[in-house]
């Protein structure tokens, strides 16, 4: 019963919280429209929890400055096509220059002049925010600059297979059905490949898999279509997933999470593999920018306020581990999809902002603490 409870207590714990919102809602948060929401309102987490397992795959190292770098984009792409009348494309790379520039930074700080993490990111939590504020009052006295480009706004939000809403869809729920089968043919050939055998678990898990693709399909059927965020967050995961599962470098970023001196000692230019990590980090945080910019229609001195937080929650309800390792980029997911339904379902039975954050809180303390209480030789 405990190896159970070990191996799958992320996923013991997310069917608990959604069965419990599920009764206190009253199967509200089971309509379409709630579904959609969860995906739309917090695709910044699925993003952002992708690139910071990464992080932590190198032994503890976090960035908590992801939520105002994202703010700083937000500005920076309204400054772009707003104030200086940049296109769309320009503007993207602009945007990518600066995500890249500041992954170097941090990393160079980080990996090659050994300044630890949390005070070099520290310092990004508290510049970027800084700078995004300022430039938005510079340009603007209501607090946002408008006037982004619509085909910026195409590219990061808005939905594909559009249809009208309370009408079905078909391409939507095909979508959503062609990503569970190839989701799962690669899982199951990947277990071949590697002579693992396909247990009851494994299939059930499969099965379940695709009756959740088939919920999301549903419902993004039924409400005008798949939104883009969801696209961009699959592509993000998957290229991850299949990164660090397939390639050389993923599997040198395991080996320097599991015993950095082996990995040394093995060939592994680990810092390199530190750099690359905050190089990856920043890129994430570059493309939820350029989400919450086109989501708001303008840029907002509150976009990125608490990412860091939920980000970092998401990573921990996942179980990812700060001590380094082989980290599941799925279990994030599900622990960024548990953030999501616990924001939703708590907003949606009316409980006051300040108590949602103590009930979070609570919630994110007591997980981690039991998962710790299930996998405890593993850190002793």
């Amino acid at each position: 019963m405990k190896r159970i409870l070990k191996l799958y207590s992320t996923e013991i714990v997310f069917g608990f919280v959604s069965l419990l919102f599920i009764i206190l809602t009253g199967a509200e948060i089971l309509k379409p429209m709630n579904i959609t929401a969860i995906f739309l309102q917090n695709s910044y987490i699925f993003i952002l929890a992708t690139g910071m397992a990464i992080c932590m795959t190198s032994r503890g190292n976090i960035d908590i400055s992801i939520g105002s770098f994202v703010c700083f984009i937000c500005a920076m792409g309204g400054v772009f096509m707003a104030v200086m009348k940049l296109n769309t494309g320009f503007t993207i790379i602009l945007l990518l220059i600066l995500g890249l520039l500041w992954g170097c930074l941090s990393g160079y700080l980080i990996s090659y002049l050994k300044i630890p993490a949390w005070v070099t990111t520290l310092g990004g939590y508290l510049s970027f925010r800084g700078l995004g504020v300022a430039l938005i009052n510079t340009f603007s006295t209501t607090g946002s600059i408008v006037g982004i480009d619509q085909s910026f706004m195409k590219l990061f939000s808005g939905k594909i297979f559009s249809s009208p809403i309370d009408s079905f869809g078909q391409g939507s729920l095909l979508f959503c059905i062609i990503l569970a089968v190839s989701a799962i043919t690669y899982k199951l050939y990947s277990l071949r490949k590697e002579g693992s055998s396909i247990t009851n678990s494994v299939i059930f898990g499969c099965a379940l898999s695709f009756a959740v693709s088939l919920v999301i399909g549903v419902s993004f059927s039924l409400t005008g279509g798949v939104p883009v965020s969801f696209v961009w967050m699959l592509i993000v995961v998957g290229i991850t997933q299949i990164w660090i599962e397939k390639s050389a470098e993923g599997r040198k970023l395991i080996m320097l999470g599991a015993n950095p001196e082996n990995a040394r000692i093995a060939g592994v230019n680990v810092k390199r593999a530190v750099f690359m990590t905050y190089i990856f980090m920043a890129l994430c945080a570059t493309l939820t920018g350029c989400i919450v910019l086109s989501r708001f229609h303008a840029s907002s001195s509150y976009a990125g306020v608490n990412f860091e937080m939920d980000t970092i929650a998401a990573c921990a309800i996942g179980g990812v581990s700060l001590y380094g390792g082989k980290q599941r980029i799925l279990k994030a997911i599900l622990g960024a999809a548990l953030i999501g339904i616990i924001n939703l379902g708590l907003s949606l039975i009316g409980i006051d902002m300040n108590w949602q954050w103590i009930i979070k809180g609570i919630i994110i303390v007591a997980f981690v603490s039991f998962d710790m209480y299930l996998k405890k030789d593993r850190y002793e």
